[in-house]
């Protein structure tokens, strides 16, 4: 394979779900993928707190997924 022919790599980054104050700055970050993560890097007593930072911040309007329809 010659160098002209590679692809760039797709970067993933994973915030912990606790991290709130990162979740934007992974979302802008340039990464392919931005994860929010609420299980594994949480523990089993801030799990329900993760899940309320990560529906916060995906619940704000800039935010949102674009739809299906475009």
């Amino acid at each position: 394979m010659t160098s002209t022919s590679r692809r760039p790599g797709r970067a993933w980054i994973i915030t912990p779900g606790l991290h709130g104050h990162r979740f934007a700055g992974a979302q802008k970050s340039g990464a392919a993928v931005a994860v929010v993560d609420i299980e594994d890097s949480v523990a089993l007593p801030d799990k329900q707190t993760a899940r309320a930072a990560s529906e916060a911040f995906f619940a704000l309007p800039t935010r949102r997924a674009p739809s299906a329809s475009g």
